[in-house]
């Protein structure tokens, strides 16, 4: 399984750490079926490409998400927007 971690850009905070953020939503929601003794691959991912642009036009909170995943071929997963 792979668990995605995403952020959006603050426009009120450069100097905020947003892939530590998607590292961290990440491992949140990856603890659960680790618990459950599934293994859990553990990414973020940011930015996206285009990401300004998707933002303006669909808003920050596409963003603010994990996502899962049964797939782990890294070739075959993409942020779904």
């Amino acid at each position: 399984m792979l668990v995605t971690g995403y952020g959006s850009t603050p426009s009120e905070a450069r100097s905020f750490n947003n892939l530590e953020l998607a590292r961290r939503r990440a491992a949140s929601v990856a603890a659960w079926p680790e618990q459950a003794g599934f293994t859990a691959i553990q990414r973020a991912d940011y930015p996206v490409d285009r990401q300004a642009l998707l933002e303006r036009d669909h808003g920050r909170l596409d963003f603010q998400v994990v996502r899962v995943g049964m797939d782990t071929d890294q070739e075959k997963i993409r942020p779904v927007l």
